[in-house]
């Protein structure tokens, strides 16, 4: 019996200290998926004015938020949430980039493809990010936009389930206009310098249903 409680003991510990699928961490040797899917967990904001119907304008920001898809207990799948626009009596939308910006919600499961070595996934996920560009593959999920302004019947829905489109995710450089308007969100942030600085698209579906630049929230993890 004392020989049965020490090993319980021990097993208990060990549950205790597993971390949960919610707070998911990448092993030190992550292959290509676990690293680049990793990159992308967090939550990145993009800054939007909306020009009322009495004619003020109210300045917001439209939320993206990715974490660990709980269902996916391999860690091969994140789970994209777009928390789209709120704001009452507007008339439309816009920022520095984007002269429409419709509001858009829904969630998105992504996964990353990967070819490479199992042993070399930050070194690809580095070589990858140096080209500036990153695909991650739509695996399911919806979403609904609706023109900023418009009655709800005006939305349209759409379901990624057997569509192959992927959020394509570009590096901004410090030259774009892109980066620039990002500059108002980090100003105040003493973590700026670190920040990173992205522009999301959906690429597969013509048009495009999504495009927008965002900078990432300084706190990464629950």
């Amino acid at each position: 019996m004392p020989r049965l409680a020490a090993c319980l003991a021990v097993l208990f510990l060990l549950c205790a200290a597993a971390p949960s699928r919610a707070q998911y961490i990448p092993p030190p040797h992550a292959d290509e998926t676990h690293a680049t899917l990793n990159w992308l967990i967090g939550r990145w904001r993009m800054p939007v004015t909306c020009e009322l119907e009495d004619g003020r304008r109210v300045n917001l920001e439209e939320a993206i938020v990715v974490r660990p898809a709980a269902e996916d207990a391999n860690g091969r799948t994140v789970r994209a949430t777009f928390f789209g626009i709120d704001v009452r009596g507007a008339r439309r939308c816009f920022n520095l980039t984007r002269s429409e910006i419709p509001d858009r919600r829904g969630v998105l499961y992504l996964t990353f493809v990967s070819q490479g070595r199992p042993d070399l996934g930050l070194t690809r996920l580095r070589q990858n990010l140096e080209t500036g560009e990153l695909a991650y593959h739509i695996t399911r999920g919806r979403l609904q936009i609706r023109p900023v302004g418009a009655p709800p019947d005006a939305t349209i829905p759409l379901d990624f389930q057997g569509k192959d489109a992927a959020l394509r995710v570009r590096v901004l450089r410090s030259s774009s206009d892109g980066f620039r308007m990002l500059e108002s969100l980090a100003r105040d942030d003493p973590a700026a310098n670190r920040l990173r600085r992205v522009r999301f698209s959906i690429e597969g579906l013509e048009p495009s249903p999504f495009q927008g630049d965002y900078l990432e929230t300084a706190r990464r993890r629950n």
